[in-house]
C-alpha cells in the first residue's frame, strides 16, 4: 500500500504491511478500548480487542488468547482499577511477559485519552528506513522483513522511478522522518555504498532534529571505517552489526529497538 501526495500524483512513502497490535484490556473498559480500536483501524493498523460473548469454556477462550499472542509481536496493556483486578488480563500478561522478542507498550486509561493512546501505538510501531538506492538488494528485503514483525515501515526507496533529489520528494521525506521520529524509530543502514550518500546524511540529521530514537545496523563495515562527521551524527545511536541475511538481521533490529523502546520508557 502507498500512499500518495494528492497534489504531484507521487508517492508520498511507501507503506509496507505491518501494523497488528494485541490490545489487553478488561471487558468493562471495552468502550474506551473501542474508541482506541477504531482511532488505530483509521490510520491503517490492526488492532485486536479480544472480547468474545459466545464462548463459555475457559479452556477454550484461553486456548484462543493464546495462539492470538503467538501470532503478534506486539502488545498494549491497557491499565485501569478495572483491568488491574481482571484474572483474564492477568493470564494475558503472563504469558505474553513470558513470551520471547514481544514488544510491549503499556497506557493508563485514566490519564490518557483514547485519541492519545492510539497515536502513541502508532508512533511506536513506526520504523523509517533509511539506505542507499544503490543498495536496494539489502534495504528493500530488510524493510519487507520489519514489516512481516508488524512494524508499520516508511520505505522511500522503495519506488524505483521517484526522483530521490527531487525538491518535492525531499520535502516528502522530511514530512515522513517526522511522522516516524516524533516517537518511532529511524533505522540507518550503513554500508560501504552509505558512507558517502550524501541525501542518507540529509536524511539522518532529519531525524536527529525530530529527536527520532535511532538505530544503525552496520552491514560490511564498522563504525571506524565511517567518516568521523557521520560517526558524530550517529554518537547517541543503538548500533549493531548485522550479516546479509535480511530476515535474521530483521529480528535482530526489531530485538534492538525493543531495547531502545523500553529504555525511553524508564
Amino acid at each position: 500500500m502507498a500512499y500518495h501526495d494528492q497534489n504531484k500524483g507521487k508517492s508520498f512513502w511507501n507503506y509496507l504491511g505491518g501494523g497488528s497490535v494485541f490490545i489487553s484490556h478488561s471487558h468493562k473498559d471495552l468502550p474506551k478500548v473501542r474508541l482506541i480500536r477504531n482511532y488505530l483501524e483509521e490510520k491503517g493498523f490492526d488492532p485486536l480487542c479480544f472480547y468474545m460473548q459466545c464462548l463459555t469454556d475457559e479452556d477454550e477462550i484461553e486456548g484462543l488468547l493464546k495462539k492470538e499472542i503467538d501470532a503478534r509481536d506486539w502488545f498494549a496493556f491497557m491499565e485501569s482499577p478495572n483491568s488491574l483486578q481482571s484474572a483474564w488480563v492477568k493470564k494475558e500478561r503472563d504469558y505474553i511477559r513470558n513470551s520471547r522478542d514481544k514488544k510491549i507498550i503499556h497506557y493508563n486509561l485514566q490519564e490518557n485519552s483514547p485519541k492519545d493512546i492510539a497515536n502513541q501505538i502508532a508512533d511506536y510501531m513506526t520504523v523509517y528506513v533509511c539506505y542507499s538506492a544503490r543498495e536496494r538488494e539489502y534495504g528493500r528485503p530488510l524493510a519487507k522483513a520489519l514489516s512481516n514483525m508488524e512494524f508499520r515501515v516508511y520505505d522511500r526507496c522503495g519506488d524505483e522511478m521517484d526522483d530521490l533529489l527531487s525538491p518535492d520528494s525531499l520535502m516528502r521525506t522530511e514530512e515522513a522522518i517526522r511522522k516516524a521520529g516524533e516517537r518511532g524509530c529511524f533505522l540507518y543502514l550503513m554500508t560501504e555504498k552509505s558512507k558517502q550518500a550524501l541525501i542518507m546524511h540529509k536524511e539522518l540529521e532529519y531525524a536527529i532534529m525530530y529527536g527520532a530514537r535511532i538505530v544503525v545496523a552496520f552491514l560490511g563495515v564498522s563504525e571506524g571505517d565511517i567518516p568521523l562527521k557521520l560517526r558524530y551524527l550517529i554518537r547517541d545511536a543503538a548500533c549493531t552489526e548485522i550479516g546479509e541475511d535480511m530476515q535474521a538481521a530483521a529480528e535482530q533490529i526489531a530485538t534492538l529497538i525493543g531495547q531502545t523502546l523500553h529504555q525511553n520508557e524508564g
